[in-house]
């Protein structure tokens, strides 16, 4: 939420545009792209947001300097917090959450259709139980584990947390540029469910997805006027202004 401030005129509201319909409408930036108890493990003895503290502890920290980049500052506590920023967008954007979740269901599938005939397991569950299973038991057992898995959330909690970090590390491996529109007045940026932008310099994410670690370029706007860009480019300009038609 501090983050979005950046497009606030009062601090508190946001115009959040719906792309499919054009539906304009005024949120307060408390609800600007919240997903209620989207990082909340639960367990037997309650639940936890652990995590989400744990990012909101990071914003708070990076965005005074995030503020200082947007302004010209870069300086070492600047390029961290763009970051740090960068990589908590990326890990808790749509599209990396709607991938993982593919994946997750994609894993389901596939333990489910050969555990079966994999003896390991069944060699396990003879150890455990006793007895050689009935047709169709382990997979029963299996769906069940992963049902349980999903109530609890707490796989796909682990792997956001684990995004944010191997993202992070990626991140401060590559050098920035600051870029900015030349005349905001007649266009700016805009922030999204997806904000972070990648591409190896030839494909976009539109019409064919490019993995964060395999791109060249990774795009992230800081406020309507001002963004930087992750790069692998050795020598890259520190800074580059966009004529509107860039936009």
């Amino acid at each position: 939420r501090g983050y979005q401030a950046a497009w606030s005129d009062d601090g508190r509201r946001v115009v959040l545009v719906t792309k499919a319909t054009s539906e304009a409408k005024v949120v307060g930036l408390k609800s600007a792209f919240v997903a209620r108890h989207l990082l909340t493990f639960r367990t037997a003895a309650g639940a936890s947001d652990a995590l989400e503290v744990e990012f909101g502890k990071v914003e708070s920290r990076c965005i005074p300097q995030l503020q200082r980049f947007i302004q010209g500052a870069r300086d070492e506590a600047a390029e961290l917090a763009v970051r740090a920023i960068t990589a908590l967008h990326w890990a808790r954007g749509l599209s990396t959450i709607e991938t993982q979740r593919r994946i997750a269901s994609e894993t389901r599938e596939e333990w489910v259709a050969r555990v079966e005939n994999d003896d390991e397991l069944r060699h396990a569950f003879v150890a455990d139980r006793g007895r050689l299973p009935v047709p169709g038991e382990m997979e029963q057992l299996l769906e069940e584990q992963f049902d349980l898995w999903d109530r609890w959330n707490g796989f796909f909690v682990e792997r956001v947390q684990v995004h944010y970090n191997t993202a992070l590390s990626h991140l401060q491996t590559l050098g920035s540029q600051r870029f900015e529109c030349a005349r905001p007045s007649r266009a700016e940026f805009v922030f999204a469910d997806s904000p972070v932008v990648v591409t190896d310099g030839l494909r976009g994410t539109a019409r064919r997805p490019v993995g964060l670690y395999e791109a060249t370029s990774i795009w992230f706007p800081l406020s309507p006027s001002v963004g930087v860009a992750l790069t692998q480019v050795p020598h890259a300009p520190a800074e580059v202004r966009l004529p509107p038609i860039g936009v």
